[in-house]
């Protein structure tokens, strides 16, 4: 027995409510994740993903500590050898500037340039 419509109310019939089957692959997906060793997989992904991003963390890290100790190596041995200048004229022309020439990393990048009158 169907419900009589009052005026002023729409009504549809329940086959507009029913949703469209769900596409294959959908189901392949569900299929697999209601497996009993989705879980763990999917926590093993996880754990794989964190470490790399975490390694590249770290690896970046220790290149730029490395590039500042080659920075600042280099800086010293140029203060150094302005200060044992016996010529006061070449000293006063290496003091102020201070700049380091250009040095590569070992992948062959130019590594960033720091001078002392920056720090």
């Amino acid at each position: 027995m169907q419900a009589q419509e009052q005026p002023g109310q729409f009504h549809m019939d329940e086959a507009a409510y029913r949703p469209a089957p769900a596409p294959p692959w959908w189901r392949a997906v569900l299929n697999l994740l209601s497996h009993p060793a989705s879980p763990a997989v999917l926590a093993a992904l996880m754990l794989f993903g964190l470490l790399f991003a975490f390694h590249q963390v770290v690896s970046g890290a220790v290149e730029q500590g490395q590039q500042r100790r080659m920075i600042t190596a280099v800086q010293a041995q140029i203060e150094w050898r302005c200060r044992i200048r016996a010529d006061s004229g070449h000293r006063a022309a290496c003091a102020p500037t201070g700049e380091v020439p250009a040095l590569k990393d070992g992948r062959g990048r130019d590594i960033a340039v720091l001078t002392t009158a920056s720090q």
